[in-house]
C-alpha cells in the first residue's frame, strides 16, 4: 500500500511543515489561502479562462510574501531563490494524466546522494476547488526525492492529493509526481478542478517565466518592494542577467537622476562583508571599472586643510577627495580606516569627491575630517568610498582580498568616533601610563594612580567610569573589526582628538602582570595599592570586549606572503572570538555566516575550508561545513559547542549553531591539553551520508536513569551559598546511592564532582589531596557571611577561593545517576533515558537521544565520574558501535 500524504494545518509552526517535507519530499497544508482571498482570487480568474489576458489581482502579494518562498524555499534551497512561475489551471472532464516525473529534470539535475534535498525547484500547487481522485488530484510519491536516478516510478507507489478549496501541495522538485485524469463527467458538481500554481528556483537558474521580460514597466513600477524582489527585479550580476550597463533591473526601471536608479549606487541587500546596506552613501560618485578587482584596489587621496580658516566658524569647509586606482602592492603608502558603518537613515555629511559633491556616513566624514594632514594630502582606504557598493561582482572580490588592504597598509586607523570629556581622560591615561611603562617609570605610574588628588595623580573613580565608557562604544562589540585590527602592520586607535598607539594601549591593558614581573627584578614600594588601583581602573563588565580583540591580534601570525598563516585553527579562532565566557558580552554580524567568513583570514587551516567564504551557501549550509571540516581533521570535541536551545532549528544536532550566544564549553577546549582522556588512544572518522546526518563510532556507556538539582549561575553577581549548597547535596545525594561510589570517598567525590573535577580551573588535577581540598574549599563558600545576610540572599565570601572560581565558569548543568550507578553532569534538558556515550576521538562523554527511527539527536557534553580519563578503554577498543546522529 503507498504511503499517504501527510496534511497540516496553516498555522502550525512551519518547522513542522519543514520536518514533514525533509522526510516525504512533500505535504497538503490545509487553510493555506483565507476563504476570503480564495473567494477573491476565484472571481477574479474566471473570466480569464475563456481569453488569454493578463490577471493583475495585488490580493495575493501576502501569499507570496515572508512565509510562502523567502522563508520555505530558503529552508528548502538553502540558497537564493526567485519565482519561477506562476499559472491558473483548469481541468476539465476528459483530461489525460501526465506521466510521473520530476519538475527538476529540465534543469538537467539528478539527484545527491549526499544531499537528497537538493533541488532547483520547489512548487506549491493551490486548491482553488475541491481536488479529489475522480477529477484528477495530483497524483505523489512520498518518499521518493531520496530515490537513485535509476529507479523507475510505478503508478500503484502513487497516492493522491485530495484537496478542499484553500488547501495547498507542496512539493520538491525531486519529488515524483504527475497531474491525474479527470474522469467526471460534466454534469458532476466537482467536474472543473481549478488550481493556482506557484514555482520558486534556486536564483542562479536561468528563470522559467522572466518576470522581468514579460510584465510592462508600468506596472512593474507599481508593484511593492517585496514582490520586486521575489520576481528577480534585484537580481543582475551572474543571476538572471543584465539590462543596461551592469545594473539591476530595479535600477534600470527606476531611473530618476544621473543615469542611476532611484537608490543611486546601493548594494540591494546586505554586503558581502556583512555590513548594512546604506541608501545612497556614495551617491554621485562615478566609478571606473577596476581592470583585475582581485589585484587592483581604490584610494581615495584626501587634500590638506585650507591654509586660511573659513569666514564661517560653525561651517566647516568642505572635504575634498580624488579617488585614484592602483595595482595592490604599488600604491602610494596609504592609511587604512577601521569603523563601524552607521545605519541607512542616519544623518549624511558632504565631501567633494572628483569636483562633485557627495554624501557620505557623518562617521566616515568626521575620521577623514580628524586625519586629514594640515600641508599635504593624504592617502587613505575607506571602504565606503574605495568599493563601487553597487557593482556586487566587484565588491565582492574587494572582500576577499580585504586582509591584504588592512595588513599591506602603511597604518590602520581605528576609529572610535567624536570626543567628549570622559574619552579625553581615558586616552590621555592610557598613553602617559603606556609611556611610563615603556620607559620602566615606576614611581612616575604610582604617582598617576595614587589616587590622593595631589597634582600628577588621577581621580581613580573618574578614570574608572571613563574606561568603562571607553569599552561601551559600538567599535569594539562588531565582528568584522576583528580582522581589521588584528592584521595591520602599525595600528592606532583614534578618538575624537585623541590618537593613542597601540603599542602604548597594550601595555596599559597588561600593566598590573608588566608591573609584577619587573618587581621580581626589583622592589618597588607601594606595589599591591598600585597593582590594586590598575586593577580597578581597567576593570569593567565591558572590558572583555576590548582585550578580545588585543587577544585576536596577539594570536595572529605573520608570514611573508600573507597567503599561509601559521597559527590557530578556525574552531579555536571562532570560540575564543564568539564564545561567551563568564560575561554575556556578545559580539555582532549583521550576517550570521560572517560568524565563519569574518574570522577565515585570521586563521592557519583556512586553506582547508575551500568552500569559503561563498555567499551564495545558506547559514545552514555555512556552519555544517564548517563543522563537517573541522569533524574531518579529527577534532570530535567541536561537538561542545553543540549547545541547546538553538537559533536555527533545522540545523542538524551535530552542528554548532554560531548565530546564538554560544557559551564556552563547561570542559577545557578541544585545543587544551586537561587530563581529560575519555576515548583513551582511539580516534575516528564521522562519516556524513547525508546533508543532516553524521555517523560517528564510540560506545555506550549507560542510560540516565535519575536527574537532579541545576547550576546555571549569573555570571556578573556573587557565588550564592544557598545555590551552592543545593547543587552539592543534589550530587551527594547520589554518590551516596551508587554502587560506583567508594564507601567513605562520597563527600569528596561529590566535591570533585561539582566543579567536573576542576579541569576549567586547574590543569593538573586530580593529584593526591585533590578530592579532601575540593571538599574543604567548597564548605567554606557555603557559609553566607551573617544568617541575615543569607536570608537577604547575600553571598558568602568567595576572594581567593579556587572552588568559587571553578563553579562561576560552569553554566546550564544538571545533576544526573545513571541506572549502574555513574553520577555526573550534563546540560539543563537532560531527560531519563537520555544515553551516554563516549566517541572515538572525544575528549569527554556526550548524551545522546533516541528518536525511535535508530537515530539520535545530540544532547550535549557531559562529565561523568570514573569515565574521563580512558577508564574504559584500558582493556582496548571493546563493544564499539556506530551511532547516527541528526
Amino acid at each position: 500500500m503507498a504511503p499517504s500524504l501527510v496534511t497540516i494545518d496553516a498555522s502550525e509552526p512551519l518547522e513542522k511543515i519543514f520536518e514533514v517535507i525533509d522526510r516525504d519530499g512533500g505535504v497538503i497544508v490545509s487553510n493555506f489561502l483565507s476563504p476570503e482571498l480564495l473567494k477573491e482570487s476565484m472571481a477574479a480568474i474566471e473570466p480569464h479562462f475563456s481569453g488569454r489576458k493578463l490577471y493583475t489581482s495585488t490580493s495575493t502579494h501576502d501569499e507570496l510574501g515572508e512565509d510562502f518562498f523567502p522563508e520555505g524555499s530558503q529552508r528548502v534551497y538553502k540558497s537564493g531563490y526567485v519565482l519561477a512561475s506562476t499559472a491558473a489551471l483548469r481541468l476539465v472532464p476528459g483530461a489525460k494524466p501526465q506521466p510521473l516525473h520530476r519538475d527538476q529534470i529540465a534543469y538537467q539535475t539528478r539527484p545527491d546522494p549526499s544531499n537528497p534535498l537538493f533541488t532547483p525547484i520547489f512548487g506549491c500547487l493551490i486548491a482553488g476547488s475541491k481536488c479529489t481522485y475522480k477529477n484528477g488530484a495530483t497524483a505523489v510519491i512520498p518518499g521518493s526525492h531520496l530515490w537513485g536516478a535509476d529507479r523507475i516510478p510505478k503508478l500503484e507507489e502513487c497516492t493522491y492529493a485530495e484537496m478542499e478549496p484553500g488547501s495547498a501541495l507542496f512539493t520538491l522538485g525531486s519529488t515524483y509526481h504527475a497531474v491525474g485524469e479527470n474522469k467526471c463527467d460534466i454534469s458532476d458538481p466537482d467536474a472543473l478542478r481549478t488550481l493556482f500554481a506557484c514555482f520558486a528556483q534556486r536564483d542562479y537558474y536561468r528563470l522559467d517565466q522572466d518576470e522581468v521580460l514579460s510584465t510592462p514597466i508600468e506596472i512593474a513600477q507599481t508593484l511593492p518592494d517585496d514582490i520586486l524582489r521575489l520576481a528577480g527585479y534585484y537580481k543582475a550580476v551572474s543571476g538572471v542577467g543584465y539590462v543596461e550597463d551592469h545594473q539591476n533591473p530595479v535600477e534600470f526601471m527606476q531611473k530618476e537622476e544621473n543615469g542611476i536608479g532611484k537608490f543611486g549606487p546601493v548594494a540591494l541587500r546586505v554586503h558581502h562583508n556583512g555590513r548594512p546596506a546604506l541608501k545612497n552613501k556614495v551617491k554621485n560618485v562615478k566609478y571606473n571599472q577596476l581592470e583585475d578587482p582581485d589585484r587592483w584596489i581604490r584610494l581615495v587621496k584626501l587634500e590638506p586643510s585650507p591654509s586660511e580658516p573659513t569666514s564661517e566658524p560653525d561651517r566647516p569647509d568642505l572635504l575634498v577627495c580624488t579617488i585614484e586606482e592602483y595595482i595592490r602592492g604599488h600604491s602610494a603608502p596609504y592609511t587604512a580606516l577601521s569603523y563601524v558603518w552607521e545605519s541607512p537613515d542616519s544623518p549624511k555629511k558632504h565631501v567633494r569627491i572628483d569636483g562633485t559633491a557627495v554624501d557620505i556616513s557623518s562617521t566616515v566624514e568626521n575620521a577623514l575630517r580628524r586625519l586629514r594632514f594640515r600641508k599635504k594630502p593624504r592617502w587613505l582606504w575607506v571602504d565606503q568610498l574605495c568599493i563601487n557598493q553597487a557593482n556586487e561582482v566587484e565588491k565582492s572580490h574587494q572582500v576577499h582580498q580585504m586582509h591584504h588592504i588592512y595588513r599591506e597598509a602603511d597604518q590602520v586607523i581605528a576609529w572610535l568616533g567624536n570626543g567628549d570629556e570622559s574619552s579625553d581622560l581615558i586616552c590621555r591615561l592610557m598613553r602617559d601610563t603606556g609611556r611610563a611603562l615603556r620607559s620602566n617609570d615606576l614611581e612616575g605610574l604610582q604617582k598617576l594612580y595614587s589616587g590622593n588628588k595631589e597634582e600628577g595623580s588621577i581621580d581613580l573613580e573618574a578614570a574608572k567610569e571613563a574606561f568603562h565608557a571607553y569599552c561601551q562604544r559600538r567599535y569594539w562589540q562588531r565582528l568584522w573589526i576583528m580582522q581589521e585590527f588584528a592584521v595591520g602592520r602599525r595600528i592606532a586607535i583614534a578618538c575624537g582628538d585623541w590618537i593613542v598607539k597601540y603599542d602604548l594601549m597594550d601595555q596599559t591593558l597588561d600593566a598590573p602582570s608588566i608591573v609584577r614581573r619587573r618587581a621580581q627584578k626589583k622592589p618597588v614600594n607601594g606595589l599591591e595599592s598600585l597593582i590594586r588601583n590598575l586593577n580597578y581602573v581597567y576593570s569593567t563588565p565591558l572590558n572583555s570586549y576590548v582585550y578580545s580583540l588585543f587577544t585576536r591580534r596577539w594570536h595572529y601570525v605573520y608570514t611573508p606572503d600573507g597567503e599561509h598563516p601559521w597559527g590557530q585553527p578556525l574552531l579555536q579562532v571562532v570560540a575564543v572570538s564568539l564564545t561567551l565566557e563568564v560575561d554575556y558580552n556578545v559580539v555582532h554580524a549583521t550576517d550570521p555566516r560572517d560568524r565563519i567568513f569574518a574570522l577565515l583570514n585570521l586563521t592557519g587551516d583556512r586553506d582547508h575550508f575551500d568552500l569559503f567564504p561563498d555567499y551564495s551557501m545558506t547559514v545552514e549550509e555555512v556552519y555544517r561545513e564548517t563543522a563537517c571540516k573541522i569533524l574531518e581533521q579529527g577534532t570530535i570535541d567541536v561537538l561542545m559547542y553543540c549547545q541547546r536551545p538553538r537559533k536555527l532549528a533545522s540545523l542538524p544536532s551535530w552542528v554548532p549553531d554560531w548565530s546564538m550566544d554560544v557559551l564556552h564549553p563547561n570542559a577545557q577546549p578541544p585545543w587544551n591539553n586537561p587530563p581529560f582522556k575519555a576515548s583513551g588512544k582511539y580516534t575516528a572518522i564521522p562519516q556524513f551520508p547525508h546533508f543532516d546526518t553524521a555517523i560517528f563510532d564510540g560506545i555506550y556507556v549507560d542510560k540516565v536513569q535519575e536527574i537532579g538539582a541545576t547550576w546555571d549561575p549569573n555570571w556578573l553577581k556573587p557565588i550564592n551559598p544557598t545555590a551552592v549548597r543545593q547543587w552539592l547535596k543534589s550530587i551527594r545525594g547520589f554518590c551516596d546511592s551508587s554502587p560506583r561510589v567508594r564507601v567513605g570517598e562520597e563527600r569528596l567525590d561529590a566535591a570533585r564532582i561539582g566543579i567536573l573535577d576542576g579541569t576549567t580551573y586547574f590543569s593538573t588535577v586530580p593529584y593526591q589531596g585533590w578530592g579532601s581540598q575540593c571538599a574543604e574549599d567548597s564548605e567554606k563558600i557555603q557559609q553566607p557571611n551573617t544568617a541575615e545576610g543569607e536570608e537577604a540572599g547575600e553571598a558568602s565570601s568567595t576572594e581567593g577561593s579556587f572552588y568559587a572560581s571553578a563553579l562561576m565558569r560552569m553554566h546550564t548543568r544538571r545533576a544526573f545517576m545513571t541506572s549502574t550507578g555513574f553520577v555526573g553532569v550534563g546540560p539543563l534538558d537532560i531527560q531519563p533515558g537520555d544515553e551516554v556515550c563516549i566517541l572515538l576521538g572525544g575528549k569527554i562523554p556526550y548524551l545522546l537521544r533516541a528518536q525511535g527511527d535508530e537515530a539520535y539527536t545530540l544532547v550535549g557534553e557531559a562529565y561523568v565520574h570514573g569515565v574521563m580519563h580512558g577508564e574504559l578503554f584500558k582493556g582496548g577498543a571493546r563493544n564499539l558501535r556506530s551511532f547516527t546522529v541528526k
